[in-house]
């Protein structure tokens, strides 16, 4: 009797494993399939155009392939210090209530260059929310960030030199440290006649 009363709480306990077990898989196969990351389309080098240092941020200027092969003028902007951060595309030019700037990549007025779509960013932003103000202080988490924009190419058979504008500004939070705004910075950039004629 006693053995079978053993065998009989020895197959319960393996019971409540068995099911412990399956439930703790079910579980982490949800949590694992619930939410997947955001991917990224696959970018290709093609050319490095220009770098540009100014007020405690360096801006880098690429062109890039996407996977269909298409021309993308790339902004990398790289806080030279640490703990700085930069702020939203989607920030109002005047910041919000007075406060940041957005960080911005535009083609200059007379251009050869010809956009194929919005301004992207590999963020995310979120609120900062050591600051109370009336509209969200959204910025992005400290280190660089890249803006790309859809380009088309005109052929040409001289190389293209074109003015590229960028605007951004850089903080502090824990410091309480900002940097003054720069607004509508100008980079000279040159594309060589062998992309030009590739871009065809």
């Amino acid at each position: 009797m006693q053995q079978l009363l053993k065998s009989r709480g020895f197959l319960a306990l393996l019971t409540l494993l068995i099911v412990g077990t399956l439930g703790g898989l079910a579980l982490w196969t949800m949590r694992g399939t619930a939410s997947p990351a955001p991917s990224q389309p696959p970018f290709t080098l093609w050319l490095h155009l220009a770098d540009a240092t100014e007020r405690n941020v360096t801006v880098s200027l690429d062109l890039e392939r996407d996977s269909g092969g298409n021309p993308i003028l790339a902004a990398t902007y790289t806080p030279t210090k640490p703990g700085f951060h930069l702020y939203s595309i989607d920030l109002p030019l005047e910041g919000a209530s007075g406060l940041g700037r957005p960080t911005q990549l535009e083609l200059a007025a007379q251009t050869l260059l010809s956009p194929r779509g919005p301004v992207s960013t590999d963020a995310v932003a979120f609120p900062d929310e050591s600051i109370s103000v009336s509209q969200p202080l959204l910025i992005y988490p400290e280190g660089p960030v890249t803006l790309r924009l859809p380009i088309t190419l005109p052929a040409s058979a001289t190389p293209l030199s074109e003015r590229v504008t960028v605007s951004y500004m850089t903080c502090n939070t824990v410091q309480g440290l900002c940097m003054p705004p720069v607004i509508g910075k100008e980079l000279e950039i040159t594309i060589p006649a062998a992309l030009l004629g590739a871009a065809e």
